[in-house]
């Protein structure tokens, strides 16, 4: 409903509405006048708090038994909850009210000792003194999400709290009360931190997360007593992929590339061990917005394996044609490395697969010459033809392309 709708909602009419239950609304002028005259009112979502000009309702008492004060707008903007009238709301709805959403500014005060409430949301990073002490009251709380650990710590002792949401957290949150069963989070994300989370928290039954689509299969092939709810990230892995890594009894010939481009991948893949130097060129040269360090590192080893051929790789770039500009980019990616071991390996085997009859270490100690935005300008097949006549010819404009040419 429109926050525009402008009302006396503070009023009772003689004849109210028995009929409506839930209202989800931008306008509080709509809001009270449908708390004080809607008597079948439970559940109420309010949202835009500047606009709100009463301090009470008329009504003296309420059923409200779900409660969301929104204090963002659509454009972002937080404004204070902490207003008279959101807690008379609140007040007059002790006595059924079970489900809260708000901010920590909110004055809990009236719910003190509170045997309804089952859920608590408190949203945001401010919550006084006062309001920790309220909420150490509430012994029937079920579900509680949260952006501080102190609330958390004040269920350290709780038998009855089952489900526990929390997010922004410093540090997380390690040790939960041994009633809680299910999880959302979404500051675990990788399979070492959920390993580590469950180890501490066996109890734990039921995890949502937000994670990469190779963390949720290694999560699901390890931890089958659990039930995952995920939110998937990054992308990298394919299903097939994914699912022969699940059950691998089901994996597929690989085949080999034919062309000396794919050979040339499947080469540097089985002879340099770590994989994000094989694979960081590929994938920056197809624009992947990927990060290796967050999202694809920390995959198992038998997902990697799957990648050793370039028809499998090229399967996870999600590309149907790759021309030859985009191996040109490869080949100035691979040379931009600054690491002499991996430049050795690298300049082998481009010799290897198109057979340039190169002097190695001479080529080797020219490349580790230049800076690193020369390598990066290099064309490829000047450098094929400098490998093939023993760098007898120096180097020229001609070698490098547009980019170095102006400097």
């Amino acid at each position: 409903m429109n926050k525009d709708i402008t009302i006396n909602g503070n009023v009772c009419v003689p004849n109210g509405d028995t009929h409506t239950q839930s209202i989800s609304t931008h306008s509080f002028d709509v809001a009270v006048f449908a708390l004080n005259n809607c008597t079948g009112l439970t559940k109420l979502w309010i949202r835009d708090l500047k606009y709100c000009k009463n301090q009470e309702l008329k009504v003296e008492k309420l059923s409200l038994k779900e409660l969301i004060v929104d204090t963002s707008n659509s454009w972002g903007l937080v404004y204070d909850s902490n207003i008279p009238l959101i807690s008379d709301i609140i007040k007059k709805s002790k006595d059924t009210l079970s489900y809260l959403s708000c901010d920590g500014k909110v004055d809990l005060s009236s719910l003190r000792n509170s045997t309804q409430l089952r859920t608590l949301m408190i949203i945001g990073f401010t919550i006084d003194d006062a309001n920790l002490n309220v909420i150490l009251t509430f012994t029937n709380l079920e579900e509680l999400g949260t952006h501080d650990k102190r609330i958390v710590a004040q269920f350290n002792e709780s038998q009855t709290l089952k489900k526990l949401w929390w997010s922004n957290i410093d540090g997380g949150i390690d040790d939960l009360p041994q009633s809680v069963t299910k999880v959302i989070t979404y500051q675990l994300n990788t399979f070492d931190q959920v390993k580590q989370f469950l180890e501490k928290n066996p109890f734990v039954k039921e995890l949502e997360l937000y994670v990469s689509n190779h963390v949720a299969a290694q999560l699901l092939d390890k931890f089958k007593h659990i039930k995952f709810n995920f939110n998937i990230g990054q992308n990298f892995f394919t299903f097939q992929q994914l699912y022969t890594y699940l059950h691998p009894e089901c994996m597929q010939i690989c085949i080999p590339g034919s062309e000396p481009d794919h050979q040339l991948y499947e080469l540097l893949f089985s002879r340099i061990h770590d994989k994000e130097m094989v694979l960081y060129p590929y994938l920056m040269a197809a624009d992947q917005g990927f990060d290796y360090d967050k999202n694809i590192k920390d995959a198992p080893p038998e997902m990697f394996e799957q990648l050793q051929t370039f028809n499998e790789f090229k399967n996870c770039l999600r590309k149907d044609e790759l021309d030859s500009s985009y191996f040109e980019r490869v080949f100035n990616l691979q040379l931009s490395t600054g690491v002499d071991e991996y430049l050795l390996i690298i300049v082998s085997a481009y010799d290897e697969v198109f057979q340039l009859s190169a002097d190695i270490d001479k080529t080797v100690t020219i490349l580790m010459a230049m800076n690193w935005r020369k390598r990066e300008f290099l064309k490829r097949e000047r450098f094929f033809h400098h490998c093939r006549h023993n760098w007898m010819e120096p180097l020229t404009n001609e070698d490098f392309k547009e980019h170095e040419e102006s400097d």
